[in-house]
């Protein structure tokens, strides 16, 4: 029911923000559901009440009202579609739409010719039959869209885009293929700041690791040394790509939290800015740019200085070890 009432309060909005009075080939035209029933009473129902209001606040507010009323949501949801196939490839298509970076809104057509079928009755007919494809079919959207296969498959309690990546924090950092675009969203936080490394395969996919990096200073034994590891993986791109470190994206911790659920699609980072900070992890991983400690506390805070302080006093004791091992050879 979620991912309809979704669906549908988007396509709604964005109608009632034209300006125009609904209809329902606008609001009802793209959907294909066998039982749907043009003379069906509740189809205009909504449509005129919605159109009754006067201005776009009242008009969202009914149609919100509307589409959490038991008897029509439930009517739609038998209704609207045939396959639930079809209904949660709408529902990524509505989340892609939400990263307003693309040229176009994507489209059931957009995706047959991205997904490399021959034409869009591929997709089209699990839309129009009240046929499942099979599990093989959905597995292979799902792997070309970076979609979670179980949740598409079977609308399990996992999110679409939830990770499935499997990897100990310090050593699975050390490992991870920097060749690719990398991207850094930062949670917004006065205290615990933390990094979530998002990969992009292409245009449309994306990996999101399942962990956020330690970002902080207020941690214990185990803390400082994850927060070491977060060190030791961005200097590692710094190296191997340190344009990657450019792309850092400062989120809302609502936002950061449902990135991490995949609730929502990871394109949508680039919705958000570096907060005039682009240069954040280039000065966390450099020892000799030169800047004085009151600079990188005005630019960043006393807490990024202090989380830089631990990673001096891993790097000095290392330094120390290694004369000690050279001294007693």
């Amino acid at each position: 029911m979620d991912f309809l009432y979704t669906i549908l309060s988007s396509l709604v909005y964005d109608l009632i923000k034209t300006g125009a009075k609904l209809t329902y080939s606008a609001v009802f035209g793209n959907f294909y559901g066998n039982k749907m029933k043009r003379e069906n009473g509740i189809y205009d129902e909504f449509i005129y009440k919605i159109n009754e209001e006067k201005d776009e606040f009242n008009k969202q507010r009914t149609a919100v009202s509307l589409l959490k009323t038991e008897r029509i949501i439930a009517t739609f949801e038998q209704e609207l579609y045939n396959t639930n196939f079809a209904k949660r490839l709408d529902y990524i298509i509505y989340l892609i739409n939400q990263n307003k970076s693309f040229d176009e809104r994507i489209n059931l057509e957009y995706i047959g010719e991205w997904l490399g079928f021959e034409s869009v009755n591929e997709l089209k007919e699990y839309y129009l039959d009240n046929k499942e494809p099979k599990y093989t079919f959905i597995e292979n959207v799902a792997e070309k869209l970076g979609v979670n296969k179980e949740w598409l498959k079977h609308g399990t309690n996992l999110k679409p885009f939830r990770s499935v990546i499997q990897f100990k924090y310090e050593e699975g950092l050390l490992q991870i293929d920097c060749s690719k675009k990398l991207i850094f969203a930062i949670r917004k936080s006065e205290s615990r700041s933390e990094i979530l490394v998002i990969k992009e395969i292409d245009k449309l996919k994306y990996e999101v690791f399942p962990r956020p990096l330690v970002f902080h200073s207020q941690v214990g034994s185990e803390g400082r040394r994850q927060l070491y590891a977060t060190y030791n993986f961005l200097k590692k791109v710094y190296i191997e790509n340190q344009f990657c470190l450019n792309f850092v994206y400062f989120v809302p911790e609502n936002v950061f939290n449902d990135l991490i659920e995949g609730k929502c699609y990871p394109g949508i980072v680039s919705e958000y800015s570096s907060d005039n900070k682009t240069w954040i992890l280039f000065d966390f991983v450099e020892s000799d740019r030169g800047e004085s400690t009151k600079y990188l506390s005005d630019l960043y805070g006393d807490e990024f200085v202090a989380a830089k302080n631990i990673i001096k006093d891993f790097l000095s004791k290392e330094e120390t070890d290694e004369k000690s091992s050279v001294d007693a050879f």
